[in-house]
């Protein structure tokens, strides 16, 4: 085992004695270590139950292209039974764009930054998939969320009928 799966090891057992200590104190990616880890999951085709051929980032641009500047789902984070990511299972991300579509010297961009959010309700030891509707909290721990928050720059090149009907459906001036 590297060291890097047993200080993941040694945290999933860390994470098991926070919600026995019953504190309900939300921890954040970063107190756990993923904060990079889960970034990079996002931005990385096949990952969090992507297809090899798709990201979660690289499909959220193109809902952006298609005029919607928001989403809220539902992913696994999975992994190697000792890891964090396993431990903490199935996660809700969300992610909000702020930008425009602009025009420079007849080139046509996809400009801003998109803002994500996670969020885990961490509540049962037995169940961090979340593959039941019920928890089953035979420990006596007290539930808390993970969270996790960070920013992503867009910078894209997009077409001009792309450009064209953002500007109108965005209502935004020329």
């Amino acid at each position: 085992m590297s060291d890097r799966d047993l200080m993941s090891h040694l945290g999933s057992i860390g994470l098991l004695g926070h919600f026995l200590g019953q504190s309900g104190e939300a921890l954040t990616l970063s107190q756990l270590g993923l904060q990079d880890d889960v970034q990079k999951m996002v931005k990385t085709k096949g990952e969090l139950g992507k297809d090899v051929q798709h990201s979660l980032h690289g499909d959220f641009l193109n809902q952006i292209l298609q005029g919607s500047k928001s989403f809220h789902n539902g992913y696994k984070l999975g992994g190697f039974p000792l890891s964090m990511r396993w431990a903490i299972g199935g996660v809700k991300i969300s992610g909000e764009f702020f930008g425009d579509v602009v025009e420079q010297r007849g080139r046509y961009y996809l400009i801003g930054t998109v803002h994500y959010s996670l969020l885990d309700h961490f509540s049962d030891v037995w169940d961090t998939l979340n593959l039941t509707p019920d928890d089953h909290n035979n420990f006596g721990g007290e539930p808390f969320n993970i969270t996790g928050n960070w920013v992503e720059p867009v910078n894209e090149s997009i077409s001009k009928a792309q450009y064209e009907r953002l500007k109108a459906q965005w209502k935004t001036p020329y």
